[in-house]
């Protein structure tokens, strides 16, 4: 069986953290999992949080040893061997090993060395300016896979939300809400899910527009789009209004929502579960997850953030082993 690799994220976050944390205080979610990292990070965060754990650097996923229960097996492939990243602060060294320690595991995963990968939090910033001009981890590991047609779905308990856009400003969500994009999306739920998957289309403006009357996009576009996919025998049905839809996929009317945009989407995730959410990117050649929360500057190396999130993002990367 081949490892689940674990990125360390932006090592000036809480992702070395909740990384320890599973390793120490959840080992059995962290069976057949190494780390794709700095080791000097977690050396430094195992002796502040006293934890018993012993961290082995290895040199490839064929070094991966499963039997050595009790440890962590890290690999590094950055630039950076000492654990000179400041705590809590953008920093543009921070960015690059995140971002080095991301191609490192895509690629792994590409020719077939590691089964999935589970990614730790970047921070935009940093991560951009170290020369990753990526809005964020879907858009970048899409770029390193070589595909276009990528889907990000946020999940919390039974609620499954796919968005049609992604990292964009408010502003210019109207232009990319088109037949096409709409369609393009469901058919990746279609690629992901079974054909029997009863997927919720939200519409973009209040009340899905109340016919026109706030917006036509629904008009335009959603609706043909839904109905397209309908004549195709897929059970799709919307568009709904946000604020009631996600209600009804909750109480198990629908397995997945399509949200139009960010924040529609991920509030209602987050407010359900904040601390077990997960992001799974779809239409990858592989499985991609990672935790749901950000790399939380303002608790960082301090201890109190939790692990769930990369616990159930570890367990979605399992389903299919």
């Amino acid at each position: 069986m081949k490892p689940i690799a674990i990125t360390m994220g932006d090592p000036s976050g809480v992702g070395p953290e909740v990384i320890l944390k599973t390793f120490v205080l959840d080992s059995k979610v962290a069976k057949n999992c190494l780390v794709v990292g700095v080791p000097a990070v977690f050396e430094k965060y195992k002796k502040h949080f006293s934890f018993e754990i012993d961290i082995v650097e290895i040199n490839s996923p064929q070094d991966y040893d499963p039997a050595k229960r009790g440890t962590m097996q890290v690999i590094n492939p950055t630039s950076f061997q000492q654990n000179n990243f400041p705590v809590g602060e953008i920093s543009e060294k921070s960015g690059k090993a995140a971002g080095e320690s991301i191609t490192y595991a895509v690629k792994q995963a590409l020719e077939g060395n590691i089964s999935s990968v589970v990614t730790a939090p970047i921070h935009k910033v940093s991560f951009q300016s170290a020369g990753f001009n990526f809005p964020g981890h879907t858009e970048f590991i899409a770029d390193l896979c070589g595909v276009q047609d990528v889907a990000m779905m946020m999940a919390a308990g039974s609620l499954k939300v796919v968005l049609a856009t992604i990292h964009t400003s408010i502003a210019s969500i109207p232009e990319l809400i088109t037949k096409e994009n709409i369609i393009d999306k469901l058919q990746i739920i279609y690629r992901t899910f079974p054909h029997s998957t009863r997927v919720a289309v939200c519409g973009l403006n209040p009340h899905a527009g109340e016919d026109g009357k706030f917006g036509d996009e629904e008009i335009k576009y959603i609706t043909p789009a839904v109905e397209e996919m309908k004549q195709q025998g897929f059970p799709v049905f919307g568009p709904f209004s946000g604020d009631t839809i996600f209600s009804s996929a909750i109480q198990g009317e629908f397995d997945v929502v399509l949200a139009m945009f960010h924040d529609q989407g991920l509030i209602p995730v987050k407010l359900l579960g904040f601390d077990r959410g997960i992001n799974v990117t779809l239409g990858l050649p592989f499985i991609r997850v990672s935790v749901a929360h950000g790399t939380a500057f303002d608790i960082a190396g301090k201890g109190i953030a939790s692990h769930k999130s990369l616990n159930e993002a570890i367990k979605f990367a399992k389903q299919d082993k």
